[in-house]
């Protein structure tokens, strides 16, 4: 099997000797392979007309928004199948972003020295990996510096390249104890353990009495946000078809999206406060859709837990929901004296209390609020 056994002599500096054999059978690497959309090929033309077909009046408006967007999905997703190709992709280990031209001559003129002379300390080997070593470093720092400069202008590949230098940690999840007590280590009942616990933060609003809300917004009729149908037209066509999908799995090329007290906005009073701030007509309609019929499940490899429905709150990680949390408590401190300072969903009540007197009297107007 082993056959011209050659000692290279010492690795390194370590007492470790390097042997060089030859095997009488060859390696064959296997490349993982990926099949993705090439959008670069698609039938742009063929998908206008196709979509231009289509009678989206039927599709859409007898049904509710989350059939509508149902409907819309698969019939985007048949597009995608139809018109756009396929291709293979190679998971080939590709060389860093920061790696020059320069660095990369370097190396492989090292590698050819080292192939010549078989020894780390031959005076060619150690003037080829110190210039190796000083080219690499120069293209890491210049591309580190190129990057920190354009850091207003390009913030995603700034980041980007900062989450590629932190290494992700695979933590197994589980196993954990249900509300009875009881050891759960299969992933379909951890879960289920996990999304009871997450829905636990929700509140069933009691729509029986919702009080008016403070009336914020001064201006006539006219001046109300209404109707943003071309403001959102522009931002759809502003998308670049060549950014990847989102969580809704749907190409830009087709679209020319905190603590538990976010959790418990609830919805109905919410929707009041947004009208009294002059948030009427489809804009309202729009976010009273997007909170309305929202459900959640848990997923842990591969396996996920039954829907269960978002009775209250605001989407996290959302650009609306810290703007609708804000709007539901802009209100806070209309019936108190004292100044409150908010930031997000921590609010803190501002008073100098010179006697216990100060001190009682600031904490009868807390309670009044709650």
């Amino acid at each position: 099997m082993v056959s011209d056994l050659t000692d290279l002599g010492p690795l390194g500096s370590s007492d470790h000797h390097a042997l060089l054999r030859k095997l009488p059978f060859a390696v064959r690497w296997s490349e993982t392979k990926r099949i993705v959309y090439d959008y670069s090929k698609a039938d742009v033309q063929g998908i206008r007309q196709h979509l231009r077909s289509i009678a989206w009046e039927d599709i859409l408006v007898p049904s509710s928004m989350e059939d509508s967007w149902g409907a819309f999905s698969k019939v985007l997703q048949e597009v995608e199948k139809k018109y756009v190709p396929l291709k293979n992709t190679n998971a080939k280990k590709r060389k860093p972003v920061w790696m020059s031209y320069k660095a990369v001559t370097a190396i492989k003129h090292r590698h050819k020295v080292y192939q010549k002379y078989k020894s780390s300390h031959h005076p060619a080997c150690v003037k080829a990996n110190k210039l190796a070593s000083k080219a690499v470093k120069e293209s890491k720092k210049n591309f580190e510096t190129k990057l920190s400069k354009n850091i207003k202008d390009d913030k995603k590949s700034f980041f980007a390249y900062a989450r590629s230098k932190v290494k992700k940690s695979k933590v197994k999840v589980g196993p954990v104890i249900d509300g009875d007590g009881r050891l759960v280590t299969d992933s379909a009942g951890m879960t289920e353990v996990f999304n009871e616990q997450f829905s636990a933060v929700f509140t069933a609003e009691d729509t029986t009495y919702i009080p008016p809300a403070d009336k914020f917004f001064k201006g006539v009729e006219d001046e109300k946000l209404m109707d943003t149908t071309e403001v959102v037209r522009r931002k759809l066509q502003g998308l670049r078809a060549d950014k990847s999908s989102g969580a809704d799995n749907m190409s830009n090329m087709y679209m020319d999206n905190l603590a538990k007290a976010f959790d418990k906005v609830p919805h109905q009073r919410l929707l009041a406060k947004i009208k009294a701030h002059g948030i009427d007509g489809k804009v309202a309609a729009w976010i009273s859709a997007w909170l309305s019929g929202r459900k959640q499940r848990v997923c842990i490899e591969g396996i996920a837990s039954n829907w269960r429905y978002v009775l209250s709150g605001v989407p996290q990680g959302s650009v609306l929901g810290p703007l609708l949390f804000i709007i539901f408590i802009n209100d806070l401190e209309l019936q108190i004296i004292n100044t409150v300072l908010k930031f997000a969903d921590n609010t803190c009540k501002v008073l100098l209390a010179y006697c216990r007197c100060c001190y009682c009297c600031l904490q009868c107007k807390v309670l009044c609020c709650l």
